[in-house]
């Protein structure tokens, strides 16, 4: 979708134009996260960078292995539905009622006391969402000695959150906690050749 089309559906959704807020330049960046309507991801988090001061924002999408009458490729879909990650000034200020201009948002995440800015581990994955361009790729695998090992990609920056290996379908299975809510999802990998371990090749000797 080019930025013309985008931007004319961004300004349907608006209710009302925001007040662009002016932060300067010299600025720390916090994170954030909208729970928005399922579908609506995308043109949320083009009027979050456009209309709202942003640094950045987006969703998170993965590439899935897919195989059709024994053909086989990759598809990208919706990771974890609803949610839209930004970064902006840390002296930003955001409101539920102020994103709720936009008519699809459902909420801001904010704690008890009205802040929006993440903190703890739901800091630390939005920092991660926004640093891979809201893009969780095919990871890289190899066998080693009969057993899966992650070598690059998504899986590897969660490897300690992995608790399946389908090494059949190329998948791994991670748990993830954000917004008190845990998550599940399958991220694809593909493997190379297979490795034999020292204790094989000793075993062959």
């Amino acid at each position: 979708m080019d930025d013309i089309s985008e931007s004319e559906i961004c300004e349907e959704l608006l209710e009302e134009l925001p007040e662009i807020q002016d932060v300067g330049d010299d600025f720390e960046l916090a994170y954030g996260c909208i729970f928005c309507k399922t579908g609506s991801e995308k043109t949320i988090a083009y009027c979050l960078r456009r209309y709202f001061g942003c640094a950045d924002a987006t969703y998170l999408r993965q590439i899935k292995h897919k195989s059709v009458n024994g053909t086989k490729s990759d598809v990208e879909k919706t990771a974890l539905p609803g949610y839209v990650f930004f970064s902006a000034a840390n002296t930003g200020y955001y409101t539920s009622s102020g994103m709720r201009i936009m008519k699809d948002v459902l909420k801001l995440l904010c704690d008890q006391r009205g802040d929006w800015r993440l903190s703890g581990a739901d800091m630390e994955f939005a920092e991660k969402a926004l640093a891979c361009g809201g893009l969780w790729g095919v990871s890289k695998a190899q066998v080693i000695g009969g057993r899966v090992h992650i070598t690059a990609g998504p899986l590897k920056d969660y490897e300690g959150s992995i608790i399946k290996i389908d090494r059949r379908n190329r998948n791994g299975l991670i748990q993830i906690n954000f917004d008190g809510r845990l998550f599940k999802v399958w991220l694809a990998f593909d493997l190379t050749e297979e490795v034999k371990s020292d204790e094989n090749a000793k075993e062959r000797e």
